[in-house]
């Protein structure tokens, strides 16, 4: 059991700030991904995903292609030729990539071929640009492309023709008058231009003319926004302009006004907007220079609602940095965000109605919740090493049970939390025994041999506790058995494995119980399998895996009754069901699971009858019925052993490494889009293969169909990627050579293989990702092999010798 504790002088200041903590807190994390990763630069500038799924990321030193694992880097050497200062990215409506730069221009990818072609820009007949700042990008709903850039506006259409404006008219002296920052589409064929000291004009793009807006304030008519970094257009027509001086601006088209967005919230005096986004639920991302993040939510009628990200250092996944570039939303509604200084923050995605808790309240300390139950004081969560936390329903107000406060210490491993008959608690306690907890008294009484030296528990390790109707308990402990615990006497009595004795307990390591409709006992053990004592009779009967083929695993860690005579084990090795009657286990399949999602820690049923399992990685649904499994997407949590619970109104509540997640089950949705399987890279004898009518590649690996290699090509590795960024970093793979291998084989989540010494043939390498629901529906990647054989006489010779060493196993082979 660990114990992360802080420090006593830490943790009081800590629980000072904490009075007004939320009972319900959802906190955002932000995964930071940066030049350890393999970023080329830690300035990201613009963000965009092309149609395959790849992730480009433009840096101040290089452009980047992300498949979850590894950076792929362009840039100005060789072999790609492309300016190192990356402005903007752009997807267009023909899923081609086109690059922005700083100082070297534009320039249109060839993904066949992994080149980039530099695109010339016209601003006199005649003569054209290919060295110039390009500052944005925006295709309109003709397909015709429109460039902003220092030197003006830009437009470029499929055949390739170009068309300079510039600015026509100046309300400045500045020499930047044609500097354009910004582009974005308005209504009846124009288009909305941002400049960089020469404020906000509208372009009319049958006409070609500018016409100059007035950016002073109504609300403060001494400034302006004539210093513009980004706009944005709502689904009414109004604008967004995010300023490098004045703010966040709201200009009225139809009342010709600009107004502070922000004016009346706190964030009224905002300098730097460097970049705004709308993301798939309506709500607006607001990047600033120096605030962080500011997340913004409006109904009509009511004041906007802002909350602000910015850096902790003193907490884990915090936002990196608070000058903020870019924001970009992915197909799985990742969000990405481009820090200048930093690097990526990936928020990703997550379940939907998911509400989450914290032991401190806040979500800064993190520990693991043992224990979770809920009643009429609130929420309480038992840590594991910091005591007992009670998050209040009504006042929202934290109440900490630990050593460093006065409410009353409990403990610091709370292991089980049970209720007692007369509003009290039954705590159990690591190594500190079984406790009575009084919450309106704040105090406890041990119930261990240490403090009622007469009349005492004999084992203090307890796992699991059964309140019987009498008050009486019935207790499991790791160690010492089942105990039995008379409340009125203060008298206990253990039942320990006998060895040699079939009717004694099977095991004396127990972790849950469960009482049937008969007045037997179910216990689950440790590996032992599961036990059954009559009380009655005073015996055990015993049920291990290698007797009953249906069970799964004799590590059994949780029990739940189940309907129509059943009682559910959560298994080591997956769910499995135990018809009563028939004393038949049946194993639930879980095809592609991996070892921690096959780990069941806890089980909960709802109202309709469906199981839910805690494991080791997320949370799933055993569906009534056809006991069909779905896995709640988007959550990835490692949960406690039995650290659940479910309440009257049928929420249900499970304990992890790191909070409490709770959820109504009606409200979950399982729908996720499986990620597409693609290769990446291809080496021969460790070194890059270069793309070239006369080389192994005749185009990019992601491309080929077939590749035909030299019988002394021996020595060559194919790397993949499931492009899945909500849990990129723990993808576990498994491949298939056609022609060599008759099964598929397991590589967990290392995403390349290396042959050696392939006997000539023809193949087809295989590869999936497996250990997620979603991924069943996912294509494999596969492309053929040939390998030749060697030729002529000598040839020959080599083959046979070679086909001699395979048949006799020697052939040397290594799979990385």
């Amino acid at each position: 059991m660990k114990n992360n504790t802080l420090s006593k002088g830490f943790l009081v200041l800590f629980l000072f700030i904490l009075t007004n903590a939320q009972a319900q807190l959802q906190r955002t994390e932000f995964l930071n991904i940066g030049i350890k990763e393999g970023l080329s630069n830690s300035s990201v500038t613009c963000i965009v995903q092309d149609s395959i799924g790849f992730i480009w990321v433009g840096t101040k030193h290089g452009l980047n292609r992300y498949d979850g694992t590894n950076f792929k880097v362009y840039s100005q050497h060789q072999p790609y030729q492309i300016g190192n200062d990356i402005s903007v990215l752009h997807i267009d409506s023909r899923n081609r990539l086109w690059v922005g730069t700083n100082s070297d221009g534009l320039f249109l990818y060839h993904p066949l071929n992994d080149t980039f072609q530099p695109i010339s820009l016209e601003y006199s007949p005649g003569k054209s640009y290919n060295y110039m700042e390009v500052h944005a990008l925006l295709e309109d709903r003709n397909g015709l492309m429109w460039i902003a850039t220092e030197k003006g506006l830009y437009s470029y259409d499929p055949s390739g023709k170009s068309k300079h404006y510039p600015l026509k008219e100046d309300k400045s002296e500045s020499s930047n008058k044609n500097d354009i920052r910004a582009i974005a589409e308005a209504t009846d064929d124009r288009l909305w231009i941002g400049t960089f000291g020469s404020g906000l004009y509208l372009f009319n793009k049958k006409s070609g003319e500018f016409a100059c807006f007035n950016t002073k304030s109504s609300d403060k008519p001494k400034d302006n926004a004539d210093y513009i970094n980004t706009l944005f257009t709502d689904e009414n027509g109004n604008l967004l302009i995010g300023t490098n001086g004045q703010g966040l601006k709201l200009f009225d088209f139809q009342q010709k006004k600009i107004s502070n967005y922000l004016s009346g919230t706190h964030y009224d005096d905002l300098a730097i907007v460097r970049c705004i986004w709308k993301d798939k639920l309506n709500n607006l991302w607001i990047g600033t220079d120096g605030l962080g993040i500011l997340h913004i939510t409006s109904s009509p009628g009511q004041p906007l609602a802002i909350k602000n990200y910015q850096n902790n250092h003193n907490v884990h996944n915090s936002l990196s940095s608070n000058t903020i570039n870019v924001f970009f939303e992915d197909r799985q509604s990742n969000l990405w965000i481009g820090s200048a200084k930093k690097g990526i923050n990936l928020i990703k995605k997550e379940a939907t109605n998911i509400e989450q808790y914290y032991s401190d309240g806040k979500g800064e300390y993190k520990i693991p919740i043992l224990s979770v139950f809920h009643d009429k004081h609130g929420l309480w969560i038992g840590t594991d090493g910091e005591g007992l936390t009670l998050l209040k329903s009504q006042n929202k107000i934290s109440r900490f049970f630990c050593k460093t406060t006065n409410n009353g210490y409990v403990g610091d491993f709370i292991q089980c939390i049970k209720p007692a008959n007369n509003g009290s608690f039954w705590i159990a306690i690591y190594a500190q025994g079984l406790h009575r907890f009084y919450p309106d008294l704040q105090n406890t009484r041990n119930e261990t041999e240490k403090s009622v030296p007469r009349h005492f528990i004999s084992h203090n390790n307890v796992q699991d506790i059964l309140v019987l109707p009498s008050g009486d308990l019935w207790i499991a402990t790791w160690g010492g058995g089942l105990v039995y615990f008379d409340t009125k006497v203060q008298m206990s009595w253990p039942y320990r494995h006998e060895p040699g004795n079939p009717e004694s307990l099977g095991g004396d390591n127990v972790l849950a119980l469960s009482p049937d409709n008969n007045g037997c006992l179910w216990l689950a053990t440790y590996g032992d399998g599961l036990s059954m004592y009559n009380p009655v009779t005073k015996k055990f009967k015993n049920y291990k895996s290698e007797n009953y083929p249906g069970l799964a695993s004799n590590y059994i860690f949780s029990l739940l009754p189940g309907d129509d005579n059943s009682l559910w084990l959560a298994t080591k090795e997956g769910p499995v069901r135990f018809n009563l009657k028939t004393s038949v286990f049946e194993t639930i399949p879980m095809d592609g699971a991996d070892t921690q999602r096959r780990s069941i820690v806890s089980l909960l049923k709802d109202k309709e009858g469906n199981i839910w399992a805690g494991t080791q990685k997320g949370i799933m649904r055993i569906q009534k019925g056809n006991n069909k499994i779905s896995f709640i997407p988007g959550l990835y949590d490692n949960f406690c052993l039995k650290s659940a619970f479910k309440d009257e109104d049928g929420k249900l509540y499970f304990g992890s490494n790191e909070r409490v997640v709770a959820f109504y089950p009606s409200q979950i949705q399982f729908e996720m889009p499986s990620p597409t399987m693609c290769f990446t890279d291809f080496k021969l004898f460790n070194k890059p293969v270069p793309i070239d009518a006369k080389s192994v590649l005749k185009q990019q690996i992601g491309y080929e169909k077939k590749i035909t290699l030299k019988h002394n090509q021996s020595v060559f590795s194919i790397e993949y990627a499931a492009l899945d960024y909500s849990f990129s970093q723990n993808i576990n793979y498994e491949f298939k050579l056609a022609g060599r291998d008759e099964d598929w084989q397991s590589v967990g989540t290392q995403n390349t293989v290396t042959f050696t010494n392939l006997p000539s043939g023809q193949y087809t390498f295989m590869v999936r990702p497996v250990g997620e629901p979603s991924y069943r529906l996912t294509t494999p990647a596969q492309i053929e092999i040939q390998v030749l054989p060697p030729s002529g006489l000598l040839g020959g010779l080599i083959l046979s010798i070679y086909a001699l060493l395979y048949s006799l196993c020697i052939c040397s082979e290594n799979i990385l």
